[in-house]
């Protein structure tokens, strides 16, 4: 059961100009798999000039809420006295046919009650928008110079790594890798440093979509070429990335893997790691967020604050 979202007392003085507050919606050991994007989205309301503060499973009825997490999981009964007013959602599921809308069916209708979503995925703008849902902008997960914190290892003892939860077509995989001799490693629940442990170690980090169809998980794939990994993916909605990424279908993940691990291919390993870094910083994190926080039919209070919050919201989108 997910704790009640609560409202916050009273305010500190010092408090009382955060303009956005970032409640991370959590409740279980798995709240750290959003990490990432929160750093990078404090590091780009920094950037910005945003004021604004984190808190857990916590709405500042003084603020413009930014709700992340396992906001899908929230029943009704548990939203704020008030519901979803001045609140932003951002929406990093998979909205696919067969994704998380069957197994809750109430999340379509907590996305109706916000004020504005932000979405990673133009696939999934386009299906709110066909449930009559035209408040969601797409803010793709891009770069953030924060993001980079692996060192790599020189000596590599991991041929593949996967992280993520244990599903069928995944562990399928898996295991013919395991079968042909490699060496694999699937960790599930293991975030930060520890994670990122393993990735250093990696030659090849896969990345196997839980569902038949699914859009580009791009939160993964943006932390993963920030710290020039060289990723193997199943194919997606889209490529985003020019090439930084091998995807391909399912059936072929095997051999592209084998193909890759082949000593006389890690030169190539190397440069496509090197460009998919370069196509992840071609698209700065802190421009969709200002991009999103201009739109219109959003926030008109935050006009007048504009004017103080620095440089980037004059610099050329």
């Amino acid at each position: 059961m997910l704790p009640v979202i609560k409202k916050a007392g009273r305010l500190l003085a010092s408090e009382r100009r955060m303009t956005i507050n970032i409640c991370h919606v959590g409740y279980n050991e798995h709240k750290p798999i959003f990490d990432d994007v929160i750093d990078s989205l404090r590091s780009a309301f920094c950037r910005l000039g945003v004021p604004h503060r984190y808190s857990l499973n916590y709405v500042d009825p003084g603020a413009i809420n930014l709700m992340i997490g396992h906001v899908s999981f929230i029943e009704k009964r548990e939203l704020p006295p008030g519901g979803l007013k001045n609140t932003i959602i951002f929406q990093l599921e998979s909205l696919t046919e067969g994704s998380l809308l069957e197994k809750c069916p109430y999340y379509i209708e907590l996305l109706r009650q916000a004020t504005q979503i932000w979405d990673y995925s133009p696939t999934n703008v386009a299906f709110l928008n066909s449930q009559g849902i035209h408040t969601a902008i797409h803010v793709p997960i891009g770069h953030d110079p924060i993001l980079e914190r692996i060192d790599h290892v020189e000596n590599r003892d991991i041929d593949v790594l996967f992280y993520g939860a244990k599903m069928p077509r995944r562990t399928a995989i898996l295991q013919s890798l395991i079968n042909a001799g490699y060496k694999v490693e699937h960790i599930f629940g293991v975030y930060g440093g520890k994670r990122d442990g393993y990735i250093a170690r990696s030659k090849i980090v896969i990345n196997i979509h839980q569902f038949d169809k699914q859009v580009v998980e791009e939160v993964r794939l943006s932390y993963l070429l920030a710290n020039r990994c060289f990723v193997v993916s199943e194919v997606a909605d889209r490529d985003p990335y020019d090439g930084g990424v091998v995807f391909v279908p399912y059936d072929k993940l095997v051999e592209t893997c084998a193909h890759y691990l082949n000593p006389a291919s890690k030169a190539e390993r190397d440069r496509l790691a090197e460009r998919g870094h370069q196509a992840i910083q071609a698209y700065p994190f802190w421009r969709g967020v200002r991009a999103a926080l201009l739109a219109k039919g959003g926030f008109p209070q935050l006009a007048q604050e504009r004017a103080e919050w620095g440089q980037y919201w004059t610099t050329p989108a």
